[in-house]
């Protein structure tokens, strides 16, 4: 079922913690699944600074998402970056968010 990336990303801003957020497309053994890629404001750093607080928060961003979208279109994982790439017209670069998640599933596996 397709996912649009819009909706989900304006369900995540909606939460305190997140400052800016993308969602791609990920393929995960033969299903198409949406992935959050999250910048943490500022103020809030604090809670996502270890791994443990990652985790909590990522529960915390999917029991949002969870309470206010269909269930196919919350995030199936959460990653916590610094920024989001940007293309040369300053919009986010969802094919390097992509290719992030590509080589991360490649490392995994390797």
């Amino acid at each position: 079922m397709f996912v649009a990336p819009v909706e989900v990303e304006d369900c995540l801003l909606q939460h305190p913690a997140v400052g800016l957020a993308a969602v791609v497309p990920v393929e995960r053994e033969g299903l198409v699944k949406p992935v959050a890629y999250v910048v943490v404001r500022e103020e809030e750093r604090g809670r996502a600074a270890s791994e443990e607080g990652r985790a909590r928060l990522a529960a915390e961003l999917e029991d949002h998402c969870v309470a206010r979208l269909s269930r196919h279109k919350v995030p199936r994982s959460f990653a916590f970056v610094d920024d989001l790439p940007k293309n040369d017209r300053g919009k986010v670069d969802r094919r390097a968010l992509q290719r992030l998640e590509a080589g991360a599933a490649e490392g995994a596996r390797g």
